[in-house]
């Protein structure tokens, strides 16, 4: 198989563009450990907002709850 320049520029671009954007280990954790704290400063919803999501949520836990309990064993 013969590559073209193009086709090892192509991926090469990719290659780096993962390594790039996609970093594990102390990186990936200081990035976690930032957005935690970004998202625990961040307002409250406003108490109609945060009633609806959690009826929504109930709601989708009451339709899926035999599967979830199929699969935990808790028939």
């Amino acid at each position: 198989m013969i590559l073209t320049a193009s086709t090892l520029y192509t991926v090469a671009m990719s290659l780096q563009f993962v390594t790039e954007t996609f970093s594990g280990g102390p990186e990936f954790w200081l990035r976690v450990e930032k957005s935690l704290y970004r998202f625990a400063d961040q307002p409250d919803l406003p108490p109609e907002k945060k009633a609806k999501i959690v009826a929504a949520l109930k709601k989708i836990r009451e339709k899926n709850q035999p599967y979830i309990d199929a699969l935990t064993g808790k028939e």
